[in-house]
């Protein structure tokens, strides 16, 4: 454990104010940011295909990007799947959707619909000249239930602009649909599954950044109340390691975390109120019929932490 978290360097309190107070390609030589004639469009090449993104804050803007596959269906509580590759050209200008979740939460219904299928993230960049900016990922606050990227106070183009960097945001899966644990009714299930979806976004960092003119040799992490715990979780995920290389940690504790019975116990509870003995058919339960049925019950969620479970295991 002191060795893994040896390896990332903390940042201090001043650093992650001010970060805050801002936020209100392929990696290789020969793939530039192209400016359209007479249009405010850049196009970025990535490792899936061709994004557009538009200018906001003083910095190029480039929303919605997906960084995983589909979530629903046979996928639901599932380890995240790869990006299937697109042909043309990603209108990266509009916003993705938010994660499933209580309507009228954290940042209210400005956004896009929300959705199971929410793997995408927004990447503000300062220029266009191909430059190695150190990055920062921001994960959003919400207790790990609610909150996404989109709001204008999570808008990283001023912090892109102000100081040099290239500043990257995901959504991923919150409540129940990110952090149910079914781990005793199969391997298959991923636990944490929410975290999972952020250290998808990271190994996305890793294999496009440089397109857009940042380093994946300096990422920063860093979120505020339930995003600090994210970055803590991060800290303890095997998973995660070589991902990222500083964190910050904002008005939040990564010891919010449950044990493995308490997290069956929950898993329990859910089936018997659906009046499932399989919980493969979970996968056919109406999404917003899970979303119900958890605030109903315990409206908080939190990664499990348990050395022995796979996928998504914390040390």
């Amino acid at each position: 454990m002191s060795t893994f978290v040896n390896r990332r360097t903390v940042l201090g309190a001043g650093l992650a104010a001010t970060a805050l107070l801002f936020m209100t390609g392929i990696a290789r030589a020969g793939v530039p940011l192209t400016t359209l004639p007479g249009a405010p469009f850049v196009e970025v090449e990535t490792a899936n295909g061709r994004v557009r993104g538009g200018t906001a804050s003083g910095a190029l803007s480039f929303k919605g990007i997906p960084y995983g596959g589909s979530l629903s269906g046979a996928n639901r509580f599932m380890r995240p799947t790869p990006v299937v590759p697109w042909s043309g050209v990603f209108d990266a200008t509009n916003l993705g959707p938010p994660s499933l979740q209580r309507p009228g939460g954290t940042y209210g219904d400005h956004e896009p619909p929300y959705s199971e299928d929410c793997l995408v993230l927004n990447v503000w960049t300062p220029a266009t000249d191909g430059g190695k900016r150190p990055v920062m990922v921001y994960l959003h606050g919400g207790g790990f239930v609610s909150g996404s990227v989109g709001s204008p106070t999570q808008d990283g183009g001023r912090l892109a602009a102000a100081h040099n960097v290239i500043v990257v945001a995901c959504n991923h899966r919150l409540g129940l649909l990110g952090y149910l644990f079914l781990g005793e009714f199969g391997e298959q299930y991923a636990a944490n599954a929410g975290m999972l979806d952020i250290v998808q976004s990271l190994r996305w960092v890793k294999d496009n950044i440089a397109a857009f003119g940042g380093d994946p040799g300096n990422v920063t992490v860093f979120g505020e109340s339930g995003g600090g715990g994210k970055v803590g979780t991060l800290l303890a995920m095997p998973e995660a390691q070589g991902l990222f290389h500083k964190a910050g940690i904002e008005s939040g504790a990564w010891t919010r975390r449950v044990t493995r019975d308490r997290a069956t116990e929950t898993a329990r509870r859910l089936l018997k109120a659906l009046d499932i003995s399989d919980a493969a058919k979970l996968a056919d339960v109406p999404a917003q019929a899970l979303l119900d049925l958890q605030w109903q019950g315990e409206r908080g969620a939190a990664p499990m932490a348990d050395p022995d479970t796979t996928g998504g295991r914390m040390m």
